[in-house]
């Protein structure tokens, strides 16, 4: 966000949010806990 700019959400598909994921440099929760499945079990 930039100072100003209003928040706002964006609706990404699981793929981006997987790439996003897997670009993290710490994660709050594993991989199966952020999309109930294991890595490659899409």
């Amino acid at each position: 966000m930039w100072v100003g700019e209003p928040d706002s959400i964006e609706v990404m598909s699981v793929d981006k949010a997987r790439e996003w994921y897997k670009r993290l440099p710490k994660r709050k929760m594993s991989y199966s806990e952020a999309f109930d499945t294991a890595p490659g079990e899409a």
